[in-house]
Formats: structure tokens, C-alpha cells, sequence
């Protein structure tokens, strides 16, 4: 005769499963308290048991599609990557084809002058990959370092500065400007009211808001004046560690209206011995390069919008590589060369 454990045998006695108990005793001790015999025997209702398999079921799809998501991430990634080493490669084979020609070797140096924002950056560089591609080219490239987040006078008065300090490392007797975005205004206020006309041979402005911005006077009525103090006790919290004079946003925005822009334009009239030349880019379907309207960007020579094959068009970061990004159709670095070639066929 087969022995059967006393144990085993109490669980057959007490609840006859055709699956074995792993604890005996609080199966024995719920029996006695009433509770049904499958919540004595595994602690929870069969309908809790479908909760927790849903709940595995839902973490393991959801751990599924996380490992899609991440390789797909991963694939897009590697091809972008592999296009951007296939853009930048094709650069370097057209200017290494060209560097005999020198085509960006002008006669007068480059200083580049930049708009709101541009200050000593370690991680990313204002102009992005520009001047390299200018200085392959046979450019001799310098660029003012300034505070131009305050009014166009303060910031015109540092553009002065930087430009007699790159004739002074330079040697040159002039320099061609090439200014974006507010960094336009501040340079035809250094030329008009500081008197750098005669060291100045030619301004090229690239989406500079010369009669100002139909946004900033909304911003400027509904912005209180604590709210700018704050705004710009942060700014100068984020800067100070760049060496940079006091921003001032408050002072920045007044002077970007179109009527502050219109009477500031009377006050800086072209100077006959200077080149004014003039053009930017526009995003698909408006008029605009999101901050500044293509109407404002005209001043001088206008040199048309920059083309764009791109059917989204090409933004107001994008004209500067700010973020030293491909845009798929456009090349701005060939924009750039095309636009210091012209001043080098001018003989400046």
C-alpha cells in the first residue's frame, strides 16, 4: 500500500486541486476563516490572475514596441548621418576642385557680424560650418564678438570696436560686412553715425529687419515692464559667464518696430562710398523667414530671395547655419561662397 503524506493528504481533505498547494497552512487557515477555497489557496480570485496577465501581457508589448522604436530611431539616424558625411564630403570635393580659383579671395577682408544671440559659443558656433567653407576658398574671414541683444545704437557702438580691432590684426585698410539678421542695423549704424564709412568698403545684410518686425510692437504692449526686468536678469544669468556687456531686451525690442526702424533709417543714411547690398530667404507659403518679413529685408543693392529647392523653404536660423544643419536641396555654404564671389568680381 502506497504511503501518502500527511501533509498532501491535508490538502486533498481541505481543497482537492488538481495542482499541489505551495503553503498548506494558510490554505487551512482561510478554510476556517470562509473564504473560498481558491482565495485560501493562492491568495487572489481568478479574475485578479486575468488583471496580472493583461498587466505582463501589456509591459511585454510595451517593451516590444520601446526595442521598434529604438531601432527604428537607430536606423533613421544612421541614414541621416550617412547623408550628412555623403553632403559634407561633396563640399569638400567642389572647393578642393576649386581652390586654385580662390573664388572668396576679395580684395578687402571679411568681418562677420552677427544678430541677437550670437555670443562666444563653446558648443555651437554662430555661423556654423561658414567660415571654414569661405577660408577654403580663399576668404580671409573675421568675426565681430558683440552684445547685440540691446538697442541698435549701444550694440552699433561694439560693432565699431570689432572693427577697428580686426583692422588692427588684419592690417587691411577696409573690410566688407556681412551682417544677419539685427546684426545688419547695427553695422549701418556703426557706418552712418560712428564714422567707420572709410573702413568700411561694402555692407551685405542677410534677413536684417530694416524696417522692423510687424510682431514686436504685440510683444511689447503686452510684456509689463517687471516682466522684461526678469527677462533680463535671466539672459544676463545664462551670458555673464561669456564676458559680454548687459543684455537689454526691452530696449532690443523698441528698437525693432516699424516706426522706431523708420525714424533710425532717417538717421543713418547710406554712404556713397559704401556698397549696401541686401538679401534673405522666406519658409513655404508666406513671406517671411518666421521673424522677419521678406518686404523688411530689402535695403541697397537687392539681391533677391537666396533660392531654395527645399519645398519647406529656409528659415531664419537656417540662413546663418545657427544649427549647423542640412536642409535637404540647399547648400548654404555654397549661398555664402556665391555671395562673397560677388564681391570679389566687384573688386571689393
Amino acid at each position: 500500500m502506497r504511503r501518502v503524506h500527511p501533509q498532501r493528504l491535508l490538502r486533498r481533505l481541505v481543497y482537492p486541486m488538481p495542482r499541489p498547494l505551495p503553503y498548506p497552512v494558510p490554505t487551512v487557515l482561510g478554510c476556517c476563516l470562509g473564504l473560498p477555497p481558491r482565495v485560501a489557496a493562492s491568495g487572489r480570485r481568478p479574475e485578479d490572475r486575468g488583471v496580472k496577465t493583461a498587466q505582463r501581457q501589456a509591459t511585454a508589448a510595451g517593451l516590444a514596441g520601446m526595442g521598434a522604436g529604438a531601432a527604428l530611431a537607430a536606423l533613421f539616424t544612421r541614414r541621416a548621418e550617412r547623408r550628412r558625411r555623403e553632403a559634407e564630403d561633396a563640399r569638400w570635393a567642389r572647393d578642393l576642385a576649386r581652390v586654385d580659383q580662390r573664388v572668396c579671395a576679395t580684395r578687402y577682408p571679411l568681418l562677420l557680424v552677427h544678430g541677437v544671440g550670437g555670443l562666444r559659443w563653446t558648443i555651437q558656433h554662430y555661423w556654423g560650418r561658414i567660415p571654414d567653407a569661405l577660408a577654403r576658398n580663399g576668404a580671409r574671414v573675421y568675426q565681430a564678438d558683440h552684445q547685440s541683444t540691446q538697442s541698435i545704437a549701444a550694440a552699433g557702438r561694439e560693432v565699431a570696436d570689432q572693427l577697428d580691432a580686426a583692422l588692427a590684426a588684419s592690417g587691411a585698410e577696409r573690410f566688407n560686412l556681412i551682417a544677419h539678421s539685427k546684426g545688419g542695423l547695427d553695422a549701418r549704424w556703426a557706418i552712418a553715425r560712428l564714422g567707420c564709412a572709410p573702413r568700411v568698403a561694402s555692407l551685405t545684410t542677410i534677413g536684417t529687419p530694416h524696417y522692423g518686425c510687424g510682431y514686436v510692437p504685440r510683444l511689447t504692449r503686452v510684456t509689463t515692464d517687471a516682466a522684461w526686468r526678469g527677462l533680463n536678469w535671466g539672459y544676463n544669468q545664462l551670458t555673464k559667464w561669456q564676458g559680454v556687456s548687459r543684455a537689454d531686451l526691452q530696449a532690443l525690442a523698441r528698437d525693432l518696430t516699424p516706426e522706431t526702424c523708420a525714424r533710425l533709417n532717417a538717421l543713418m543714411p547710406d554712404d556713397p562710398g559704401v556698397l549696401y547690398r541686401s538679401t534673405g530667404t522666406a519658409i513655404r507659403g508666406s513671406q517671411t523667414d518666421g521673424l522677419v518679413p521678406t518686404s523688411s529685408m530689402v535695403w541697397g543693392q537687392w539681391l533677391g530671395l537666396i533660392p531654395s529647392p527645399t519645398p519647406r523653404g529656409i528659415d531664419h536660423a537656417s540662413q546663418a547655419d545657427l544649427l549647423a544643419r542640412d536642409v535637404r536641396g540647399f547648400d548654404v555654404t555654397e549661398a555664402w561662397v556665391q555671395l562673397v564671389a560677388a564681391l570679389k568680381d566687384a573688386g571689393l
